[in-house]
């Protein structure tokens, strides 16, 4: 029979030095005295023993190759205090500095070389006797702290036999009453269960009298003293007769509505309450018609920038920050709660005036978005808001949140400016963008989308050099649906990236096609829009790359078009992005020049080949001479970059003429031709019969 070996109730002390004779001397010393050795020859592995083996004492030397024993201590003050785990510094006689630097950072004491055995023990025994002294202390206060934190529990104690039941003084204070107060009977207990919760409540407790559940634990309501309710958790057990019949049932009951009704991180009331909160205020309004009110949703509407950059820990201090921040300028008369992670809500009572509710979002608004610093870091919350104004047509204060809810998401979405109030066509709009959101999921299911390629010319020699390639919608229930309306849509609820995908999928087999066609001319080039988030999404490098090896297609033959906009929302992303594909021969046109950042210098962090100067600029520059030299700026400077400059929105010949004595090298727009199916570009190309397209373009 194999016998069970025996624990090492000795401290274990770690030794890390990379003197192979100090570890050796040490060792020998201590073990000899009745410790437990472990050792290491270098910081690093130090730090892993001590997290798998629970040491009670590290001695260390300050000077080690590597990380130094003032760095490894750095690292363990992190985690373990002093008290939880000594550490003691080996140094040189003739090194106080190091000594002054060590117990600086936090070590309890040292020891220098050579040895002093005897010294060593004793400085090594009183760190020992110091923690176990300090661990005791520690194990007493918290049983301490468990003694206190029952006593908050109120006990009952219920006589099955006979029917009668002990409330204790803290139970009958938790409802309000005092010691001697209220009679020791069932009726005040159940009585006083919230109706929604009575029935609930009497099953578990049935439950565990018949014994399907071993243990009695409910939270429900209860009726206060003061007529208001509170969250209570009862817990109990029962003892029973040899049969098995319970005979008793005991147990706790302790007051929850903190938790139930109230924030954990901000301190605010949560929904729930803030809910509730808007429902007296709107049976005041019912009872009282003057007693108006006003519920005004705001949230951090550079929150997820703030989340990406920094982190949930950090958010979570933004949050507190920023809520301290709202409150602090309130009063009586306003109620602040805390509707999701980044959802602040605020009850503004006795006032009818939608310039209220504004003004007093705008004063937040202005002491929320001062600098806050935070880790070092400096950052600028800024917020947007949603106001509803109380109605008592309104069935519940859910009712009134979710409509100052419409608002604020309106708000969001169309960035006009940082408030929204509430009106009855919002819904009607939310009912039909939710609509529209569910028809374009279908409609690649359903091949309702199609390309049309806008031409694009040389402007020296009118050639046709390439498309650009444009999404359109022909719904089945719907009819014609313009870019304007689905592609924002698609933006916001993530479709454009399956979306993109087909474009580009479907835009490389149109030119495939095209050159098959024709295959004595020059390639065709097809330009093709791409959205931030297409550009981001985890997959876009590998579709590119793969729609292009599949089809065995020319990567100069594709021109991917981003916005400046869009480059701007993730720079750092979309420019590795861009060089990714740079480096495999596919080029980039920025497009809608001038109406995003309008910054050259931003060109410049940019891997492209071409600036596409937005129709705004382009339309009416024959007539307006601010616009005239705007273009030409931009044409000057582009062309010094190294980039090809297109002018979109070219509608008459002025315009052309113009552009095409700037050099400008090549234009699009209703004057050439709307955007045509693929059918009719293609007649445009074998209309094109003279010299082909320079290549260098």
């Amino acid at each position: 029979m194999t016998s069970t070996p025996e624990l090492d109730t000795r401290p274990l002390v770690l030794i890390v030095d990379d003197d192979l004779t100090q570890r050796v001397l040490l060792r020998g010393f201590l073990e000899s005295n009745g410790f437990a050795v472990g050792e290491s020859d270098n910081a690093r592995a130090c730090l892993e023993k001590i997290e798998t083996s629970n040491p009670k004492l590290v001695i260390s030397d300050i000077v080690m190759p590597g990380m130094k024993g003032t760095e490894m201590l750095e690292v363990i003050r992190r985690t373990h205090d002093s008290a939880e785990l000594p550490v003691i510094m080996i140094t040189g006689e003739d090194e106080p500095q190091q000594i002054v630097e060590a117990l600086r950072l936090g070590a309890n004491d040292y020891i220098t070389k050579p040895f002093e055995f005897d010294v060593a023990e004793a400085r090594i025994r009183t760190q020992l006797a110091l923690r176990e002294s300090r661990e005791e202390l520690r194990s007493s206060e918290e049983r301490y702290a468990l003694v206190i934190s029952g006593s908050n529990d109120g006990i009952w104690d219920w006589d099955l036999r006979n029917d009668e039941i002990f409330f204790s003084a803290r139970w009958k204070e938790l409802l309000g009453y005092a010691e001697g107060d209220g009679e020791e009977t069932l009726s005040l207990w159940f009585e006083r269960i919230h109706p929604e919760d009575e029935g609930r409540v009497k099953s578990d407790i049935q439950k565990h009298i018949e014994g399907v559940t071993l243990r009695l634990d409910c939270e429900y309501r209860m009726r206060h003293r003061n007529y208001t309710y509170r969250w209570v958790r009862t817990r109990g057990t029962s003892l029973r007769d040899d049969t098995g019949r319970a005979y008793r049932l005991a147990g706790t009951q302790i007051d929850i509505t903190e938790s139930k009704v109230v924030d954990p991180l901000t301190g605010l009331p949560n929904r729930n309450l803030f809910i509730e909160r808007v429902n007296n205020a709107l049976n005041r309004m019912t009872s009282h018609p003057d007693a108006y009110f006003a519920v005004l949703l705001t949230r951090i509407s550079n929150w997820e920038a703030i989340k990406q950059s920094y982190g949930q820990s950090f958010c979570d201090k933004v949050l507190i920050e920023s809520s301290q921040r709202m409150i602090s300028l309130s009063h009586a008369k306003h109620t602040f709660g805390t509707l999701g992670e980044n959802i602040f809500g605020l009850l503004l009572e006795d006032t009818n005036e939608a310039l209220d509710a504004v003004d007093t979002f705008m004063r937040i608004r202005d002491n929320v978005r001062q600098p806050l610093i935070l880790e070092g870091e400096e950052i600028r919350p800024d917020l947007v808001a949603g106001i509803f104004l109380g109605d008592t047509s309104l069935e519940d204060g859910d009712e009134a949140v979710h409509a100052a809810t419409i608002a604020l998401n309106t708000a969001d979405e169309t960035a006009a400016k940082s408030y929204e109030i509430y009106d009855t066509d919002m819904r009607s709009r939310v009912v039909s963008r939710l609509k529209l959101e569910t028809d374009l999921r279908s409609a690649l299911q359903k091949n309702e989308f199609v390309l049309h390629y806008q031409p694009i010319y040389q402007l020296d020699n009118n050639r046709l050099y390439g498309f650009e390639a444009l999404i359109r919608w022909f719904s089945q229930s719907r009819g014609t649906v313009g870019p304007d309306q689905f592609i924002p849509v698609a933006e916001n609820t993530g479709d454009i990236v399956p979306i993109g995908r087909w474009v580009l999928d479907s835009g490389i087999r149109q030119i495939v096609e095209w050159n098959k066609r024709f295959p004595e001319r020059e390639p065709i080039v097809v330009n093709v829009n791409v959205s931030g988030k297409q550009v981001v999404s985890p997959s876009f490098i590998q579709n590119v790359t793969d729609f292009l090896a599949n089809s065995a297609l020319s990567p100069n033959q594709l021109k991917l078009e981003i916005t400046e906009t869009a480059v701007m929302d993730d720079e750092a992303k979309v420019i590795d992005v861009m060089n990714t594909l740079k480096s495999r021969g596919i080029r980039f046109a920025v497009d809608d020049f001038g109406t995003g950042y309008s910054s050259l210098a931003v060109l410049q962090k940019l891997p492209v080949d071409t600036v596409k100067i937005d129709r705004a600029f382009v339309s009416g520059l024959a007539e307006d001479e601010r616009k005239r030299s705007m273009v030409e700026m931009v044409v000057t400077l582009s062309h010094g970059f190294g980039f090809d400059v297109v002018a979109e929105g070219i509608e008459n010949p002025e315009e052309e003429d113009f552009l095409t004595s700037l050099n400008c090298n090549y234009g699009q727009g209703y004057y050439f031709s709307m955007p045509v199916p693929a059918d009719e570009a293609m007649a445009l190309i074998e209309r094109d019969q003279t010299s082909p397209v320079a290549s260098n373009a």
